[in-house]
């Protein structure tokens, strides 16, 4: 037996069961997010900050503050958070969805995701999906395999996809939905009208847990056994 291929079966076992069962001590690697004159940056276990650059990194507001009731855990922040028209999206690693005010950091609505979270939120837009359009849906992607899309205003469940295991990909939006998860399958997803479909799929023997990537026509998603696929979008 090769070892390579051993040791990419013993990583998405790895992986498996990482999706089973939630982290002991849980870190984060979100990145930030510069909207404006303000810097959204994770600067602790945790907890988001909004941070003024221009007057020495000062901080505007942290979330959550400690004085939440009942209190406010997040345990980490994985996925990069969203800043749309004033409202910072975030999820934590406990499974809670924020909407918070760019300018004061006020929580506008929550959601409970059910399970960890450590994809980056996606998003898409009503009429051809750039950031010219309507914010329509928050994409929320989970560790259990649950994809959910979010109204922007209120937080309120849009519909929901579930695959087999975990998703640890951003979700890529473009004319379908393009999520991977951790055992290998690639969808493409057709949403509107408040409901989702699955439009193709592709498989392969190893998990995907990069973000997938559109370059041109071609979708490209790196797989755990260090391998780039590169797959027909249309």
């Amino acid at each position: 037996t090769h070892p390579l291929a051993v040791l990419a079966l013993l990583a998405l076992a790895m992986l498996a069961a990482a999706g089973c069962v939630k982290q002991n001590n849980p870190q984060g690697w979100a990145g930030p997010v510069v909207e404006g004159d303000v810097l959204v940056a994770s600067t602790d276990k945790g907890e988001l900050s909004a941070l003024d650059p221009a007057g020495g990194f000062s901080v505007e507001w942290t979330f959550p503050t400690g004085e939440e009731k009942p209190e406010i855990k997040l345990e980490a922040i994985y996925g990069t958070p969203l800043v749309i028209d004033g409202t910072v999206y975030l999820a934590g690693y406990s499974g809670d969805v924020f909407a918070l005010d760019l300018e004061k950091g006020g929580v506008s609505w929550r959601f409970d995701a059910g399970a960890p979270v450590i994809a980056g939120l996606a998003v898409t837009f009503r009429g051809g999906n750039t950031q010219l359009d309507a914010a329509e849906s928050i994409l929320v992607a989970t560790d259990d395999g649950a994809l959910y899309a979010l109204d922007p205003k209120d937080g309120k469940e849009q519909w929901r996809f579930d695959v087999d295991t975990g998703i640890w990909g951003q979700p890529l939006v473009d004319k379908l939905i393009f999520v991977a998860s951790v055992d290998g399958r690639l969808y493409a997803l057709a949403a509107g009208d408040g409901e989702v479909r699955e439009a193709w799929r592709f498989e392969t023997e190893h998990g995907l847990i990069s973000d997938p990537v559109l370059s041109g026509s071609t979708l490209l998603i790196g797989g755990i056994d260090r391998t780039l696929h590169a797959v027909n979008a249309e």
